[in-house]
């Protein structure tokens, strides 16, 4: 993605003040209940300035924006933090399929 520099200064000021973007997730109650906390002030900002959006444009791409990064956040956690990659399994031999009888 070729990201465009954001022209306000005051933004600019202002986005340069604030903490990086990032997505916590937090398990509460034994592991049982998942909480997810999503900074994204800054991704916000910059595709407004990438694809040139109004207000109300910002606003309804931002919220599928943050949409998906919560959506992200609901991958099971053994998968994302293994370590093992998908490739690294072992391998199960797949069985031929049947071939389906003639004659119908």
């Amino acid at each position: 993605m070729i990201k465009k520099k954001i022209e306000d200064r005051d933004l600019q000021e202002h986005l340069a003040a604030l903490s990086d973007d990032g997505r916590e997730v937090f398990l509460l109650h034994n592991d049982q209940i998942r909480v997810t906390a999503i900074a994204a002030t800054k991704l916000i900002n910059q595709m407004r300035a990438n694809h040139d959006l109004g207000l109300l444009e910002t606003y309804v791409l931002g919220q599928a924006y943050l949409a998906g990064a919560l959506l992200s956040a609901t991958s099971p956690v053994r998968r994302r933090c293994s370590g093992i990659h998908r490739s690294a399994r072992p391998r199960v031999p797949r069985q031929p399929l049947a071939t389906p009888p003639y004659g119908y």
